[in-house]
C-alpha cells in the first residue's frame, strides 16, 4: 500500500485508544465541549489514509461543533473489512466508511444488496453537489445500476516508460497503437529475450518494493476496463486479457532466481534492451516529469511514457479508483455524511499540492488536477529528495489530454480478481491448456454472477 506517503500534519488535539475486543483498531474523538454534543458521526477508514482526509475533519468540525466526530482507524484493510461485514449485519455500521484499492469487499454485490445508501439527485441539489466537478468517467464508474453509491475522490494511472529506441524498433504511438498491438509488441520482445534473465519486456517496479496489493491481474483488468464490464469476459476478449496476465506474470518470474534484494542486481539488468517499465503507483502530475528524469540514468537515449489504452480504442483510457467513499445504510443523516464525503473529495491533497510535495494518486477533482498542474508548471520539485525542473508547457497539456480521455474508472474487485488467477492457474503455469481452464472458468463465473 502507500509506505512511502508522508502524513499530513494533523493540527486537532486526537485522544486515541483502543476499542474493546479488538486490539487493532484505534478510535479518535473529536469532542470539543461534550456537554453540548447533540449526535455522533462515525466514520471507518484504514489508519495510513487518515492524512488524505485531516483537512476536511478539521473543516467539518469547525462547521459543525455540535456533532461528535468518531473515527475509526484500521491497521489492516482485512480488519476494517471484516469489522464493516459484522457491523452493518448487526445494523450498527459507521455513517461513512472510506475505501482504497485494497478491499477484498464485492462492492457491486454489497450496493445491490443495500448496504450503501444511493446519493440521489434530492440529496445532490442539498449538499450542493455539482458533477461537473468531477471526471465524467469516474461518477459512471460508482454507479450501480444507475444509482450513485460511491463518492471518487482518486484513480491510479498505470504509466509505462520507456526507451526512445525502443519506439523507434517497434513503431508504437500514443493515441494510435492499439490495445491488441501492444500485446503482440510485448510477446514478440518477450520471445526473443525468453532465455534471457538481464532483459524484461514489462517490468513492474511495484511489487519488487513490497507493494503486492496491486497484482499484475488487478492492473491489467483495470486498465482493459473489465472490473465492472463483465461483458469482457468472455469469447475471444477473455482470451486476450488472459493471455496479457500471462505473459506479465512470465515476466515477473524472472526476478524469482534472484536471492536478496532485488535492487543488488540493479545494475545487471540491460536496461537499454528492456521494453517497458511499469510504475503503477503514482499521480500523473509530479511523478511523470520526476521519473523521466530518473530515466536519464539508466537509458543509454532519451526516455518517454505511454500509457495502455482500453481494449476498443487507441484513444480511451481506463483507470483504477484507488481511494472512494460511501454512506452505510445505518447512517441517519444521509446529508450530513455525503456532504463530508464530497469535503473530502475537495480538499484532497490540497496541501501536498501546495506545498509542492509530490501526490500519489490522481485527485478526480478536475480543479485539483489543473492546481497541480499550475504548480508543477510554475516550481521545481523535490520529489524522493530529487530536485527536478518544473513541467514544460508541452508536457502540462500531454498530461491533460491524457486526464481528459479517461473513459472508464473502475472500482477495485478482489473477488473477480482471485476468482481468474485460481480458474486460469494451470494455464499460467503451463500445466492446463486455455480451452480447458476457459470452460471451467465460465462455467463458475454464471454461478458467482447469480450468488
Amino acid at each position: 500500500m502507500k509506505r512511502l506517503r508522508s502524513c499530513v500534519a494533523i493540527f486537532l488535539c486526537l485522544v486515541a485508544f483502543l476499542l474493546p475486543g479488538c486490539d487493532n483498531e484505534y478510535r479518535t474523538s473529536f469532542d470539543g465541549q461534550a456537554s453540548l454534543q447533540e449526535s455522533e458521526f462515525s466514520i471507518y477508514l484504514l489508519k495510513e489514509n487518515f492524512s488524505d482526509i485531516a483537512d476536511a475533519v478539521a473543516q467539518f468540525r469547525t462547521e459543525n461543533p455540535e456533532i461528535a466526530l468518531s473515527i475509526t482507524q484500521f491497521d489492516t484493510t482485512e480488519e476494517l473489512d471484516d469489522t464493516l461485514i459484522r457491523d452493518f449485519n448487526t445494523n450498527t455500521g459507521p455513517d461513512v466508511v472510506l475505501f482504497d484499492y485494497t478491499t477484498t469487499l464485492d462492492l457491486q454485490k454489497m450496493a445491490k444488496s443495500n448496504s450503501f445508501l444511493t446519493f440521489d439527485s434530492t440529496l445532490q441539489e442539498k449538499v450542493g453537489f455539482d458533477s461537473n466537478d468531477y471526471v465524467p468517467a469516474a461518477l459512471e464508474g460508482c454507479q450501480i445500476d444507475g444509482n450513485l453509491y460511491f463518492i471518487p475522490i482518486s484513480f491510479l494511472p498505470q504509466i509505462e516508460f520507456y526507451s526512445t529506441h525502443m519506439q523507434a524498433q517497434y513503431q508504437f504511438q500514443s493515441n494510435k497503437t492499439t490495445r491488441d498491438e501492444y500485446y503482440q509488441i510485448l510477446s514478440s520482445h518477450a520471445e526473443q529475450y525468453r532465455e534471457d534473465p538481464y532483459v524484461i519486456s514489462i517490468f513492474e517496479q511495484y511489487p519488487l518494493q513490497g507493494k503486492t496489493d496491486i497484482s499484475s491481474t488487478q492492473a491489467v483488468l483495470a486498465s482493459a476496463g473489465i472490473l465492472q464490464n463483465f461483458s469482457l469476459l468472455e469469447g475471444d476478449a477473455l482470451r486476450k486479457t488472459i493471455d496479457w496476465i500471462k505473459l506479465i506474470q512470465a515476466q515477473n518470474s524472472k526476478f524469482e532466481r534472484y536471492e536478496g534484494d532485488f535492487w543488488d542486481h540493479f545494475d545487471t539488468f540491460r536496461w537499454n534492451d528492456n521494453l517497458f517499465y511499469t510504475v503503477s503507483g503514482y499521480d500523473l502530475v509530479t511523478s511523470v516529469h520526476s521519473f523521466l528524469s530518473t530515466l536519464d540514468g539508466i537509458y543509454e537515449d532519451n526516455g518517454n511514457y505511454v500509457i495502455f489504452p482500453m481494449q476498443d480504442d487507441p484513444q480511451s483510457y481506463s483507470v483504477l479508483g484507488t481511494f472512494f467513499g460511501a454512506v452505510g445504510k445505518d447512517c441517519d443523516c444521509p446529508e450530513t455524511a455525503f456532504s463530508f464525503l464530497t469535503l473530502v473529495a475537495d480538499s484532497y491533497y490540497m496541501i501536498k499540492v501546495t506545498q509542492n510535495n509530490p501526490m500519489w494518486f490522481a485527485p478526480v477533482r478536475t480543479d485539483l488536477f489543473e492546481k497541480a498542474l499550475d504548480v508543477c508548471t510554475t516550481n521545481q520539485l523535490r520529489v524522493s529528495g530529487m530536485l527536478v525542473d518544473p513541467l514544460s508547457e508541452t508536457e502540462a497539456e500531454r498530461l491533460r489530454d491524457f486526464y481528459d480521455s479517461i473513459a472508464n474508472y473502475v472500482l477495485p474487485n478482489a473477488s473477480l480478481v482471485n476468482f481468474i488467477e485460481s480458474e486460469f492457474a494451470g494455464y499460467f503455469q503451463d500445466t492446463e491448456n486455455y480451452e480447458s481452464a476457459a470452460v471451467n472458468f465460465s462455467r463458475k463465473y454464471a454461478l458467482y454472477l447469480n450468488e
